[in-house]
């Protein structure tokens, strides 16, 4: 396996950030040029580098930006097939089901639906364990009130009350 120069592995992780979710693909030619290599050069050491072609991990990363906004639950379908550069919703189901093993409609309603969310309801999620704290403090809190408000009030019934000198 070849080795990178720390000067290399800076130069296409360059080139990679220009990749981004946003806008149209760079050509190979315009990544190139960033990492400061020839074509074929930049496509061998990008793929030694990330496993995969610089127009597959866009697609991976992307599809992966499509289930967090499909689990969400505040957009569509269609409006996540879009919002992400996508210009025909068949292709990007397609795309979707062959990556990722469901249709985005699946997908959608087994990622929302696992946790009961609703979108209302997703902005006030907090941990689970805070839950379980907060109705064991709750059961605490009222046994504990109930087991000293008997006694207090029995002793305040029996026990005359002491007049102030004036």
């Amino acid at each position: 396996m070849p080795v990178l120069t720390h000067s290399e592995l800076t130069r296409l992780s360059r080139a990679r950030e220009a990749l981004g979710l946003d806008g149209p693909l760079p050509r190979i030619a315009e990544l190139a040029e960033i990492a400061q290599m020839s074509r074929f050069h930049f496509m061998r050491r990008f793929q030694l580098v990330s496993g995969e072609s610089p127009n597959q991990l866009r697609i991976r990363q992307r599809l992966l930006r499509a289930r967090e906004l499909l689990a969400g639950g505040h957009a569509s379908v269609t409006e996540v097939c879009f919002q992400l550069g996508y210009s025909s919703l068949g292709s990007f189901s397609s795309l979707y089901r062959r990556r990722m093993g469901e249709s985005p409609q699946a997908a959608r309603r087994r990622l929302w639906s696992a946790g009961s969310l609703t979108p209302c309801m997703e902005r006030d999620l907090h941990p689970g364990c805070m839950s379980l704290l907060e109705a064991a403090w709750a059961r605490t809190d009222e046994h504990f009130w109930r087991s000293i408000r008997a006694p207090v009030l029995q002793h305040s019934l029996t026990q005359p009350t002491r007049e102030e000198p004036a």
